[in-house]
């Protein structure tokens, strides 16, 4: 990418700032506990919790390194903000139940591919978590790839174009690209990761999204 694509890009975007690594275990066991405690406490699917937190600004702020949103909060206060319920009393948690690991799982993946959550909530099903439950963390994270890069799978563009309800021709006329370009990416005939910083921020102007949630893994 040529040096003034990477000013633009700047100008839109903050790189995402992966956080120390011996806050790690604080933000596994903060996930952990917040899916436990929505799903065997609030009640909520797993689905459902999962589905909020990667939407919310909680998980964005995870994934670039801002622990402002979390700070001093426990995973049952988080579980008990995004499932908009009111705190009684805090639950016992059991951090040996799938939802528990689920998070733990999940927290290290973003982290250690430090992409955001939002990007694997859109290509990974909630099932195919739970068919990597039993697997030792990194060769978790390798089957995770493997789904991530799965070229069957519809590309993150194309979600998100779907998403917003608009047609490729509409995202053309909106983002000033081509048609066939467009094509060509959710085609995979041509890398997105490889696009100009230009396009990719044109797409994602248009997609009302930021533009690392275009990229692929």
């Amino acid at each position: 990418m040529r040096n003034i694509d990477l000013l633009l890009l700047g100008e839109y975007i903050s790189i995402m700032k992966s956080y120390e690594q011996f806050l790690l275990n604080n933000v596994q066991d903060l996930l952990g506990e917040m899916f436990e405690t929505s799903t065997t406490f609030l009640g909520v699917s797993l689905q459902t919790i999962w589905k909020s937190f990667c939407f919310s600004k909680i998980s964005i702020s995870i994934a670039d390194g801002d622990a402002s949103l979390i700070m001093g909060k426990s995973g049952s206060e988080i579980a008990f903000e995004l499932c908009n319920k009111r705190i009684n009393h805090l639950p016992y948690i059991h951090n040996e139940t799938k939802e528990y690991v689920f998070g733990k799982n999940v927290a290290y993946y973003q982290w250690s591919r430090n992409i955001p959550f939002i990007s694997i909530y859109r290509k990974v099903d909630i099932k195919e978590f739970f068919d990597l439950f039993s697997l030792p963390i990194e060769e978790f994270c390798k089957k995770l790839d493997t789904i991530m890069k799965d070229d069957k799978k519809e590309t993150l563009l194309k979600i998100r174009r779907k998403e917003a309800g608009k047609s490729q021709r509409e995202l053309a006329e909106l983002s000033f690209i081509p048609i066939r370009t467009i094509q060509q990416y959710e085609q995979r005939q041509k890398s997105i990761n490889k696009a100009s910083a230009i396009y990719i921020i044109s797409l994602a102007k248009a997609l009302c999204c930021r533009p690392e949630e275009l990229l692929e893994l």
